[in-house]
């Protein structure tokens, strides 16, 4: 990781993803979390973002349905967001609700701009 690429105070862990460094050529960066089980609950998902920075820039996350992978991807976007001009932490929640069969978080991060 950068120095100084985290927050400065709290508790926790943070995740940094260099779309730049680590993505592929139109500059992304995917993660991809394990199955999960479906819910008649759902789920909070609840975490601090930070997007300054002078390029284009966004994330997102998406859930996918595993139900039947072969035949076609069932993705979802619950979250997106373009960069910002402020450096400061912002805290978002995101409800994930999937009843009906397993799924599984996708987060990525972006960058368009020459490399």
């Amino acid at each position: 990781t950068l120095a100084n690429s985290g927050p400065d105070s709290g508790q926790g862990k943070f995740l940094f993803l260099d779309s730049i460094k680590y993505g592929n050529n139109s500059g992304g960066v995917e993660l991809t979390s394990n199955s999960a089980a479906p819910s008649t609950e759902g789920y909070c998902l609840s975490f601090y973002y930070n997007m300054f920075g002078t390029e284009q820039s966004f994330i997102d996350m998406a859930i996918e349905s595993m139900q039947n992978p072969t035949v076609g991807k069932d993705r979802r976007t619950i979250f997106i967001q373009f960069n910002t001009t402020v450096d400061i932490w912002k805290k978002q929640e995101v409800t994930i609700n999937h009843k009906s069969s397993n799924w599984r978080l996708f987060i990525g991060a972006y960058v368009e701009g020459p490399f």
